[in-house]
């Protein structure tokens, strides 16, 4: 999951990059230019924040795991 997000970071980074070059060249209008702005700015706070749960996800599974240790030590 990490990777589709990564990519979705790197998709919306490539087009908001794209849409601003292409704006300034003039081939495409404001209004189109507004409308692909919005989607890139979309795909990278989707894949930004897709990253941060995966990120809370692994913290999670680290505490548990420490936590299972922890119990094993002063048991045994």
């Amino acid at each position: 999951m990490k990777k589709i997000f990564a990519l979705l970071v790197l998709l919306g980074t490539a087009l908001l990059f794209g849409t601003a070059g292409a704006s300034d060249v003039g081939k495409i209008e404001i209004g189109q230019a507004c409308m692909q702005g919005i989607a890139s700015v979309g795909f990278l706070f989707a894949g930004i924040f897709g990253l941060l749960l995966c990120r809370m996800d692994e913290i999670r599974l680290r505490r548990i795991r420490h936590a299972k240790q922890m119990r094993q030590r002063t048991i045994g």
